[in-house]
């Protein structure tokens, strides 16, 4: 009798007993990842504590796994296990309840609202030019971390109040998530990081109620961000529970918050390396003649295109995973349902046959010649396919009006010009602080 047929193996490193990749992964994940794409090919398998991730590298097989069987893949039991914090936002929710969460945020982050959001980061932004005035050394990260946080806030809430307590709380959760001590106990066994957690979820949830509490009783709904959300119904007009506006509201601060000061570090650390092309972004944005507007954008082209650059290079969200529901293909290779499917915007971006000299930053990439030939699905820094960031279009506003007034008024000089190292948890976080000499135009 004939043996059954088996697929072949995908290819990828054997790695050790038990750990696998794990040593490697810990150390340096994106260069690991990196090296293993291009010795195994667009399709690796990758072992890491007893449980093994398919890397995906191809965009013909990304466009397979976040667009055209979209819907034969959820987000990951990794992502999952953070429900407790992010309950069903819809970072991690999937099926009926995401199509339908998503509908009634959607209206929150895009059209004329976002003109208002615009308006709140160019009004932040002039706290920041007059801690910059008298120039001199500043950490990009901490100054753009403590930006973007007002940014967010006023947009949600119309307030500060409250906001960096919420954003203190949300980072001791993930770090307890993040940490490998979570994982070398068992689920229910209390340690010292598990009570401090719960403590800071019960923190988190009474903070959150409070504000919610709060906004309804007024009989206000307002411009913000929350009082869209108090507004929307969903097909059959009903509005969200307060449990799904808390859910919500956390997943659009921990979207929302890092991720824009991440793009805005990289990106002005960018321009301090290359004071040509930061000479022709303050161009562009002095030709304004005046303070950007948000109906301003269509105006700063160049802005535009070294943003996309940055967030090529440096992807602030550095990977995005799925999980297989039913058996499929995914590059020639058969993936059983289960399977643990990642891809990598760091390796995708980073790849020579969809962008040639990848690690030169190259702003005319994104000219409107050079963006048609670009493969659609070998950029997404915002991920892509009907699961695309809700946020993004709210995230390029900000992101791109805050750094037009900011040439305005000031350059930039590397204090370190040592490569940027990084220590990627969730987001491609720096390792180190980033510092630049600011130096006020005249």
């Amino acid at each position: 009798m004939p043996a059954p047929h088996r697929p072949p193996r995908i290819p990828g490193p054997q790695g050790l007993p038990l750990l696998g990749s794990a040593l490697h992964l810990l150390r340096d994940p994106l260069d690991y990842a990196r090296r293993c794409a291009h010795t195994y090919g667009d399709v690796v398998q990758i072992g890491f504590l007893g449980q093994r991730t398919i890397l995906v590298s191809h965009p013909e097989d990304i466009r397979t796994v976040l667009h055209t069987q979209q819907r034969n893949f959820r987000k990951p039991a990794f992502h999952r296990g953070f429900s407790a914090l992010l309950g069903r936002g819809l970072i991690i929710s999937d099926g009926a309840h995401w199509r339908r969460q998503r509908t009634m945020v959607n209206p929150a982050l895009h059209g004329p609202r976002l003109a208002e959001y615009g308006t709140i980061a160019l009004s932040a932004v002039e706290s920041l030019i007059h801690r910059w005035s008298p120039g001199g050394p500043r950490d990009l990260h901490a100054d753009f971390m403590k930006l973007s946080l007002e940014v967010i806030a006023r947009s949600l809430f119309g307030t500060e109040l409250f906001a960096e307590e919420i954003v203190q709380l949300l980072d001791a959760v993930l770090r307890h998530y993040l940490s490998i001590t979570r994982y070398a106990l068992p689920d229910g066994i209390p340690s010292p990081g598990s009570i401090r957690t719960r403590n800071a979820l019960r923190r988190l949830d009474e903070l959150l109620a409070r504000i919610i509490e709060g906004r309804r009783a007024s009989r206000t709904s307002g411009s913000d961000i929350l009082g869209s959300l108090l507004e929307a119904r969903d097909s059959s007009g009903h509005a969200m529970s307060d449990r799904d506006l808390r859910d919500e509201i956390v997943t659009l601060l921990l979207a929302g918050h890092e991720t824009a000061a991440l793009v805005l570090t990289y990106t002005t650390h960018l321009l301090a390396r290359h004071p040509e092309i930061a000479g022709r972004f303050a161009a562009e944005s002095d030709a304004l003649g005046r303070i950007p507007s948000p109906a301003d954008l269509p105006k700063l082209p160049f802005a535009i295109q070294v943003v996309h650059e940055s967030m090529r290079l440096y992807p602030p969200a550095w990977g995005i995973s799925r999980e297989s529901i039913a058996p499929c293909r995914i590059g020639g290779h058969a993936i059983p349902g289960g399977a643990q499917i990642s891809m990598l915007p760091w390796i995708v971006h980073r790849d020579r046959r969809w962008f040639p000299h990848p690690e030169r930053f190259d702003p005319e990439r994104w000219s409107e010649s050079g963006a048609k030939s670009l493969h659609r699905f070998a950029y997404f820094p915002f991920g892509h396919g009907p699961r695309i960031c809700a946020g993004n279009e709210f995230a390029m506003t900000e992101i791109v009006l805050i750094l037009a007034r900011l040439s305005q008024r000031f350059r930039w000089r590397l204090l370190d010009a040592r490569p940027l190292r990084f220590a990627p948890s969730i987001t491609l976080r720096p390792k180190r602080p980033v510092y630049v000499e600011v130096l006020p135009r005249t």
